[in-house]
């Protein structure tokens, strides 16, 4: 069974779900296969941009225009393979998500090769490519990249939050936070003008508002902003935050820390 904090989170994570927008990119030849899978993501929604490509060559160039989140990728095209497609950007680096749509399960080895995120065969099944969808979206959110960073961080411009105090109350912009430490029953949260706040919430409270502005726990009883973090130093499991000009050393735990290294900034 859930757990409250679980099932919250899972709330948070479906209402940032909403209101990202990510680019597509449909590489296929059959123009009706293609006119098919294009309706199906529209009808999904949540697509800023749907660009179609009808050969690998021209997908190349579409790619490096339009930087799509994810391509949806036939295998058999005229000319360079998707196959030889995949080979070629995973020579160049290319950081994004590949859906292989195809009528036949032969390319399964070469999907693992180049770890693709998922295959999904013809005809296509629209509940099955909503599913692929969905969980497209929410690894973004689990694992935050540009797309997710972009989204926060308009949010946070805007947004004021409430943090009861000892003797009244605190209104403060998650933007202007640098870190925050459990303190018993309380937590003190430090602000990049050199104050800090004594707030009278635990820290998992707090961490539960701020999860969305792109806070991360890197202890049990620290809490950063990572927009203000400048490294990790793995050997003594300290982080650095700067902020205009002063540094902050923060220690943290090692589990924690490793989790943030792997973070896509």
């Amino acid at each position: 069974m859930l757990s409250l904090w679980e099932i919250k989170r899972i709330v948070r994570y479906l209402q940032i779900m909403k209101t990202m927008k990510v680019n597509a990119l449909i590489v296929e030849d059959d123009k009706e296969s293609r006119d098919l899978l294009c309706l199906y993501l529209k009808q999904h929604g949540g697509f800023s941009e749907i660009v179609e490509a009808c050969s690998a060559e021209d997908a190349l160039f579409k790619l490096m225009e339009t930087l799509p989140d994810i391509v949806f990728l036939d295998i058999q095209l005229p000319g360079k393979s998707g196959i030889d497609f995949l080979g070629l950007l995973n020579r160049q680096s290319i950081r994004t998500h590949f859906v292989i749509v195809s009528s036949s399960r032969n390319f399964a080895v070469d999907a693992i090769k180049f770890d693709v995120f998922d295959y999904i065969l013809k005809p296509i099944n629209k509940a099955e490519l909503f599913n692929v969808i969905d969980r497209f979206r929410l690894k973004i959110i689990t694992n935050p990249g540009k797309k997710l960073q972009h989204v926060i961080k308009g949010q946070g411009d805007e947004v004021k939050i409430k943090f009861n105090s000892r003797s009244s109350y605190v209104i403060v912009e998650p933007k202007d936070i640098v870190y925050c430490q459990a303190d018993g029953a309380y937590t003190s949260v430090y602000f990049s003008n050199g104050k800090k706040e004594l707030v009278s919430t635990y820290l998992t409270k707090v961490e539960e508002v701020l999860l969305k502005f792109n806070f991360v726990r890197i202890s049990r009883s620290t809490l950063i902003n990572v927009n203000w973090l400048r490294s990790v130093n793995r050997s003594n499991d300290t982080c650095c935050l700067m902020v205009e000009g002063k540094e902050f050393i923060i220690q943290g735990a090692k589990l924690q820390l490793k989790d943030l290294c792997n973070m896509d900034f």
